[in-house]
């Protein structure tokens, strides 16, 4: 990890997966258990923890997952390979959800940052991860946040 971008370490963006109805959390294998890792859970669109994503103390962030549904109503839309080697058999899929839609979002994040900045080490754009995001979805000291 401390080696690649000359020393400043590689940025590993992991999903936490969508285990939460199998009671399996973040801390069961060595890759999600990885302190270098920032490790990404799901929210849906009104900030509340999606059901299906993975908890545990790994987890650095979460960012969108969405539950699905029509357009235009939290839905994550993303572009495909063209044809039936896609996921779908067109360019773009409508109802992208889960962990593996919320990661790819801290990804872009981190790509801007380190656009912005590219001296940050991989310890370095953790915190700023971890000191820029905010709680939301359950209660903290009695009070419920929102986005």
């Amino acid at each position: 990890m401390d080696n690649g971008r000359g020393g400043l370490g590689i940025i590993l963006v992991k999903s936490a997966a969508n285990s939460r109805a199998y009671d399996i959390d973040v801390n069961h294998n060595q890759y999600d258990n990885d302190t270098n890792a920032v490790v990404v859970a799901a929210v849906n669109n009104d900030g509340f923890v999606s059901n299906y994503s993975s908890y545990g103390t790994p987890i650095l962030i979460s960012a969108f997952g969405s539950p699905g549904g029509s357009a235009g109503s939290g839905t994550i839309m993303t572009t495909d390979r063209t044809g039936t080697p896609g996921y779908t058999t067109g360019d773009y899929e409508p109802s992208f959800n889960g962990t593996s839609a919320a990661a790819p979002m801290v990804s872009g994040i981190v790509a801007l940052m380190l656009q912005a900045n590219p001296g940050l080490g991989w310890r370095d754009v953790q915190m700023i991860l971890a000191d820029t995001a905010r709680h939301v979805g359950s209660p903290v000291d009695g009070t419920t946040y929102r986005l």
